[in-house]
């Protein structure tokens, strides 16, 4: 039988996380949210079953030890006292001698915690170590109790198939490749790997279709493990998660800085440096589990170091009254959306005869990689209705939304979001309904009249708003109030693009292109237009400067500024250098203009977007 440990904190993240580490080493662990429950459990749990307590500091005061003493047993099951903000917790003076109480030393591992539980029980840990040792395997049969994809890449080992198995209905484009019945690669949407090939078997309504196909390159390949290994590391994986709280996924990460300088093995651990780039970058679990390189469990595992330590810290998500939403066309620095709670809708550019979504499939920089070899011009594709339907279905239980898109006079995508706020209310309703108990859900549209970075300023004031608790009324007039006072403009190096998009007649392109001239180009009313050209590229940051300041009511008024490049980081650094010098900007994002928009300006451009403070 498993030892019980009930975990008592007032932290439901922590407390989830240490319940799945502890039933993962074979404890029967359960958390439990309040020391009245906990008081309740320890006196119905069976005396044979030694429960043991981890409590936070906070909730194991005085009254609760007096309670255990009181709870009829005839021996008070112990009490681990966990590390409160960094330091071992200090038991209260008036602890009962015959209750033991023992604080853990700051920082804590998992080791660790489980020596700790030794020393008070060592039958306890030694009988939980047994429940959880592995059963002779027999190699003949597949590994794990699988069904629906593990069963039928179980019978295609069995059989020494080589092939793809594509699998279909799962939220990202889905696949393994198999070589002689070994499995060789596997792709989920960005994951690629054993990542993705965990992901793949943790799905349970995928739809599997075979197609016959050569040998993989060996190049390509991405698992080179053992069939019966790679499906036992995804039943452990998918066992583990699976107890894991859906909300806990959904929480909030930030880095404490003074733990983590407290902390140096954790900057000198490659796994642990990883997972803290990524949670300072991203901020939620969700995002960080998606853009690690590790296997979910892996990842997790990580994190959950960090959280002891101190080192992250995790709270619930954010709760807003509104969400903004935008799309990806908005050219926000890498992580901007999460931190910001944006919602992004993603604009698909199709290049070298493949369609890649703007910010999921492809990034800035691969897809000026490619352009430059492309033969073909690329084309953009705006999301559909049924692309925006799970985005609004998605986020409308819990919020009123406002979506802020492209200008309606450069794509469709405006268009798009409000059928898609048509179309699909009944179903917005219904999702109300279930998680908020009645009301009509409220989605506004917006069309910025703005592209690029422009547009990322406009979605980034908004959240800033939706943070404060204003209204779905409010956010939206105060947005549309900020549009008129917006300013959009860039320099582009090459016309040729600029020819081929259709945005610059042949003749002005190839006159251009003869004598060195840079196109500039404003954003005006929505529409992109042609004010000037500027010889050289030096010549740049003055000509921006100059039309920022013609085009201001008041230049010498607070702004924030946006500058944007396409792949032309050091452009972009004079430019900000040059407009910060001569206008009294607040506040300065620089990022990377993205495939869809870059698609029309090309490599090179830079560009800026201010907007009064």
């Amino acid at each position: 039988m498993k030892a019980k440990v009930f975990i008592v904190v007032d932290d439901p993240i922590m407390g989830n996380l240490l319940e799945v580490r502890l039933a993962e080493a074979g404890f029967d662990a359960r958390y439990l949210e309040t020391a009245g429950e906990a008081l309740a459990a320890v006196g119905a749990a069976d005396p044979a079953d030694g429960p043991i307590l981890l409590a936070a500091p906070e909730i194991a005061d005085e009254s609760f030890l007096k309670g255990l003493t009181e709870a009829g047993r005839e021996t008070p099951p112990p009490v681990i006292l966990l590390p409160a903000d960094g330091e071992a917790a200090v038991p209260p003076d008036s602890a009962d001698d015959a209750l033991p109480v023992i604080p853990l030393p700051a920082p804590f591992s998992m080791d660790t915690l489980l020596e700790y539980l030794k020393e008070i029980a060592p039958e306890a840990v030694d009988a939980s170590a047994a429940a959880v040792e592995p059963a002779d395997e027999d190699e003949s049969a597949p590994a794990g109790d699988f069904t629906g994809v593990p069963g039928l890449l179980a019978s295609f080992h069995h059989r020494g198939v080589t092939g793809l198995l594509e699998v279909r209905d799962l939220p990202e484009k889905a696949g393994v490749f198999l070589d002689g019945g070994e499995i060789v690669h596997a792709h989920y949407g960005e994951a690629d790997g054993k990542k993705a090939l965990f992901r793949i078997i943790r799905e349970a309504d995928g739809a599997p279709q075979f197609h016959p196909q050569p040998r993989l390159a060996a190049e390509t390949r991405s698992i080179r493990d053992e069939f019966q290994d790679l499906m036992a590391e995804a039943g452990r994986e998918a066992d583990t998660l699976r107890r894991v709280k859906r909300e806990v996924f959904d929480s909030v990460l930030s880095v404490d800085e003074e733990a983590l300088a407290r902390s140096p093995e954790v900057r000198e651990h490659r796994g642990l440096s990883h997972i803290l780039s990524l949670a300072a970058d991203h901020r939620r679990m969700r995002r960080v589990l998606d853009r690690s390189r590790m296997t979910d469990l892996q990842t997790y595992t990580n994190l959950v170091y960090l959280l002891k330590t101190g080192v992250v810290k995790a709270r619930s998500e954010e709760r807003v009254g509104v969400r903004i939403v935008t799309d990806s066309t908005a050219d926000l620095p890498d992580g901007a959306a999460d931190r910001e709670n944006l919602l992004m809708a993603p604009i698909s550019v199709r290049l070298g005869g493949k369609t890649y979504r703007d910010g999921l499939d492809i990034g800035p920089q691969r897809f000026y990689d490619l352009l430059r070899r492309a033969k073909d011009f690329p084309e953009t594709e705006p999301p559909s209705p049924e692309d925006f339907y799970p985005i609004f279905e998605g986020a409308v239980g819990d919020a009123d939304l406002l979506g802020i898109f492209l200008s309606r006079k450069l794509s469709e995508t405006v268009t798009h979001a409000r059928t898609a706020v048509d179309r699909y209310g009944d179903a917005y309703r219904i999702r109300r309904r279930n998680r908020r108990g009645g009301g009509d859900p409220r989605i506004a549209v917006v069309d910025s009249q703005a592209v690029s970075l422009g547009l990322g300023l406009l979605a980034s004031a908004a959240a800033g708003k939706a943070r404060e608790g204003k209204s779905l009324d409010d956010v939206r007039a105060y947005v549309e109030g900020l549009i008129p006072g917006l300013r959009i403009f860039f320099a582009v190096d090459s016309p040729a693009y600029l020819r081929r998009s259709g945005r610059l007649g042949r003749g002005r392109a190839m006159v251009g292109g003869m004598m060195g001239i840079r196109p500039i180009l404003g954003v005006r009313h929505g529409e992109v237009i042609y004010v000037d050209g500027v010889r050289g590229e030096k010549g740049i940051p003055e000509a921006l400067s100059d039309w920022i300041a013609w085009s201001l009511d008041d230049p010498a008024a607070p702004l924030r500024l946006g500058v944007m490049h396409a792949d032309a980081p050091d452009r972009a650094e004079r430019l900000a250098a040059a407009l910060e010098s001569r206008f009294d900007c607040r506040r300065t994002t620089i990022s990377q203009i993205g495939p869809v928009v870059g698609a029309h300006c090309g490599p090179g451009t830079v560009g800026a977007a201010v907007l009064p403070a």
